[in-house]
C-alpha cells in the first residue's frame, strides 16, 4: 500500500546562537493508540502482562477510551500494582457515569474489591523547612500530600528528605503489607557544615584550589561537548543514510509515494536526525562552557578578582554570561 507523504528537506548548521531544535511531526495518535492497545490485548493474551501495561497506558495516553482504561486496570491488578489498578477502576467508573455506559458497575465492584488490599503511606514532616523536598523513590511527594495516607503500590522504598543548608536525610520503609498503613515521621533536619553549603560559580583570584577546580571543570565540560558533537554528527549521518535508503520504496517519479516499508525508514531518519541535533546543541554548549571556565580559571589573578561564569538557556537558544568584578 502506496502512503503519500511530504517530503522534507533539513538544513542543518552549528550557529554561535546554538538554536535548539524542534520537535519532529507526530504520527496520528488515534492510530497509534489502536496499534498500541492491540499489542497490549496480544501480549495480555500470551499472559505477559508486563509487557501489556505499558502498552495500554501508552494507548491510553494518545486517545482515552473506557475499554482501553479498563484493560490498563485489570493489567496493573494481574502484576500486583494494586493501588494502580483502584485508581484505574475508580476513573473508570467516573468515565462510565459521565457516559452513561453500562460498565461504571463492573468498573465500581473491581474498585471495590481491591480496596481492602490498598497499602496506604502516610508521611510527615516534624520541622518543615524553607524550600524541602521530600522523595518516595523516584517520585516527588508534593507537600499537600504530608499527613494524608496515600494508597501506594507494593514495594521497598527509599525515602528521602533535603534542602539546601542542611544534610540529606535518608529511611528505608517496607510498604508490602496488604491492607496496612504505613506512617514515618522525618525527623528535623541536621544543618550542613559551613564548607558543604559553600559553593557556587564565583570565585576569588585569591584562591589557587578554586581556580583549578575551574579549569578541571572546564576540560571535563570541553571534553563533554567533544563527543556530543561527534554523536550528533554521527547520528545525522545515519539519518542521511536511513533517508536515501527509503529512496528505494518509492516511486521514482515521485518521491513523496512510498510503500510503508519507505515510511517506515523515514521516520527512523527524522528520528535519528532530532538525536543528531540535540548531539550537536548540547555538544556545543558544553564545549562554549568549558571554554569559559578555563578562560575564568587563567583570567583569575592574585589581585582579588572575581570571575562569574553563567550558563543559560532558553526556548531561543542556549550559552553562558561571564563577568568580570575588579
Amino acid at each position: 500500500m502506496m502512503k503519500r507523504l511530504r517530503r522534507r528537506t533539513a538544513l542543518f548548521a552549528v550557529l554561535a546562537s546554538l538554536a535548539l531544535p524542534h520537535a519532529p511531526a507526530r504520527a496520528d495518535e488515534g492510530a497509534a493508540a489502536q496499534i498500541l492497545w492491540e499489542q497490549g490485548r496480544d501480549a495480555a493474551r500470551e499472559g505477559d502482562f508486563e509487557a501489556a501495561c505499558p502498552k495500554f497506558a501508552e494507548s491510553q495516553r494518545l486517545d482515552p477510551q473506557l475499554g482501553t482504561l479498563m484493560n490498563l486496570a485489570d493489567c496493573y491488578s494481574r502484576i500486583g500494582k494494586v493501588a494502580s489498578a483502584w485508581a484505574k477502576f475508580v476513573e473508570a467508573a467516573e468515565m462510565a457515569k459521565s457516559r452513561q455506559d453500562p460498565r461504571e458497575a463492573e468498573a465500581r465492584r473491581r474498585a471495590e474489591e481491591l480496596e481492602p488490599k490498598l497499602i496506604r503511606f502516610e508521611l510527615s514532616v516534624a520541622e518543615p523547612v524553607a524550600g524541602m523536598k521530600v522523595y518516595r523513590g523516584d517520585e516527588d511527594v508534593a507537600e499537600a500530600m504530608w499527613g494524608t495516607p496515600v494508597p501506594v503500590d507494593p514495594g521497598t522504598f527509599t525515602v528521602i528528605a533535603e534542602a539546601e543548608g542542611y544534610l540529606p536525610y535518608e529511611e528505608e520503609v517496607d510498604l508490602t503489607e496488604e491492607g496496612a498503613t504505613v506512617r514515618l515521621e522525618i525527623p528535623p533536619l541536621e544543618p550542613a557544615p559551613e564548607d558543604a553549603t559553600s559553593s557556587g560559580s564565583t570565585t576569588s583570584g585569591g584562591d589557587d584550589g578554586m581556580s583549578t577546580g575551574l579549569l578541571v571543570s572546564g576540560v571535563v565540560a570541553a571534553s563533554l561537548g567533544a563527543i556530543g558533537i561527534g554523536l550528533g554528527t554521527a547520528f545525522l549521518v545515519i539519518a542521511k543514510g536511513k533517508d536515501d535508503d527509503s529512496l528505494t520504496f518509492c516511486e521514482p517519479d515521485d518521491p513523496t509515494l512510498c510503500s510503508q516499508q519507505g515510511v517506515d525508514l523515514r521516520d527512523e531518519a527524522r528520528s535519528a536526525q532530532t538525536i543528531g541535533i540535540a548531539g550537536l546543541v548540547t555538544g556545543g554548549v558544553l564545549g562554549v562552557t568549558g571554554a569559559a571556565l578555563i578562560v575564568s580559571a587563567y583570567l583569575t589573578g592574585d589581585d582579588g578578582d572575581e570571575v562569574a561564569v553563567v550558563p543559560w538557556a532558553s526556548p531561543a537558544g542556549a550559552g553562558i554570561v561571564t563577568t568580570v568584578r575588579f
